[in-house]
């Protein structure tokens, strides 16, 4: 199996998902999910993104993406 990740990545890490319940446990206390643009690497933060902020930063992603920020 080939992976797909190039070895010196420098990050462009954006907002994924925010974690919920149980899983917070279960993902070492951590409560949000990002991913790298790049290279797909994901990471786990401690940071609570709230359903405000989460809009605000999939906005800024899909702009992102159509190439208008």
């Amino acid at each position: 199996m080939k992976l797909n990740i190039p070895l010196f990545c420098k990050h462009d890490y954006e907002f994924d998902s925010t974690i919920h319940g149980d899983m917070i446990i279960h993902m070492g206390y951590n409560r949000s999910i990002w991913k790298c643009s790049k290279c797909g690497k994901y990471t786990q933060r401690k940071a609570y993104i709230n359903k405000d902020k989460q809009k605000d930063l999939l906005r800024l992603k899909k702009m992102k993406k159509l190439g208008l920020a």
